[in-house]
Formats: C-alpha cells, sequence, structure tokens
C-alpha cells in the first residue's frame, strides 16, 4: 500500500489517492496498513472500503443531528447560511423519517440556527414555510446593513450618529 504515498509522477488520480492515504490516522491509518498490497485499484475502491468501515458523514442520522444543530456563524452571511442549511435539506432521504422533513419542521430549525434577535424577527413574520423565513432573513440583514447594524465583519456600518453629529 505504500505505493500510494510515494513520489509524484503519477497521475491525477493516483495523487488524490495518495493524498487520502496520507490524511488517514489512529484507527483509519491501522486500517489501511493491514490491507494487502494491490487491494485498491482506484481511489472510489478505497473511498469504498473506507465508507463501508467508518460510515459516510452524510448517511441519515448524521444529517438529521446536522439540521438539529445548525447555527448560523457569526460571520456567514444569511445567502452563504442558506445554502449550507438548503445543501443540509437536500442530502436527507426522502423518507427520513425522524424529521419527516415537513416544512414546519425545517421552518423550526432554520429559526433557531439564528441569534436571538434574527429567531425573534423570524418568529414574529409568522410565515409557516422555511423558503419564506429565508428570504425574509436576506431582507432582515440587507436592512441591518444599510441602516449600519450589521454584525458580518466586512459589511458597512454606515456614518455613525457620533460621527454625523462631530461632522455638524
Amino acid at each position: 500500500m505504500g505505493k500510494y504515498a510515494r513520489g509524484v509522477d503519477y497521475n491525477h488520480e493516483d495523487v488524490k489517492m495518495s493524498l487520502f492515504v496520507l490524511s488517514l490516522e489512529e484507527d483509519a491509518l491501522d486500517w489501511f496498513t493491514e490491507k494487502l498490497d494491490n487491494s485498491f485499484n482506484s481511489l472510489q475502491s478505497i473511498i469504498n472500503a473506507f465508507k463501508d468501515k467508518y460510515g459516510d458523514k452524510r448517511e441519515e442520522r448524521r444529517l438529521v443531528k446536522a439540521i438539529n444543530v445548525i447555527k448560523k456563524k457569526e460571520n456567514e452571511t444569511i445567502e452563504e447560511f442558506n445554502k449550507r442549511f438548503n445543501g443540509i435539506i437536500k442530502e436527507l432521504p426522502q423518507d427520513c423519517n425522524p424529521l419527516d422533513k415537513s416544512l414546519l419542521s425545517l421552518l423550526g430549525f432554520y429559526i433557531d440556527a439564528f441569534n436571538a434577535n434574527t429567531s425573534y424577527e423570524l418568529r414574529c413574520a409568522k410565515t409557516n414555510v422555511y423558503k419564506a423565513a429565508q428570504v425574509l432573513a436576506e431582507e432582515i440583514e440587507k436592512d441591518k446593513k444599510a441602516s449600519g447594524k450589521s454584525a458580518i465583519s466586512g459589511f458597512d456600518r454606515g456614518p455613525s450618529k457620533l460621527k454625523e453629529s462631530k461632522e455638524k
């Protein structure tokens, strides 16, 4: 198996295989080194064997947990968060029993992902569809940006009242 961790004179897939192998640690590295030489003939065969042994981060139980605990990061825009949230939803199986992918459940998970102020504003809107809450959250962020109250670094904060009073 050591041939995957040698030199750079290999094709593109060999490089990916080498990088994958070099990223393994502890139990996963032990698992790999116990394999016979030529056990894998492609990157996909290594990945499939690895998933069979250790599971897939995108299996149903992990996705259900991810949608339950997702939080908007402090420096993440609403648009970026919506992409992340929607990405998890798209990966959920259609027959996902614990969540049922019901719009009301998704709305609750979506609203709970925000800080208290944004969460309160979204709850007050009394929308019952998470897609409408996503649009509303983007509008809230735009309003905060326009008024200089955005907490996201890099957004213009606008002129402060203190600065305006000094200029007069």
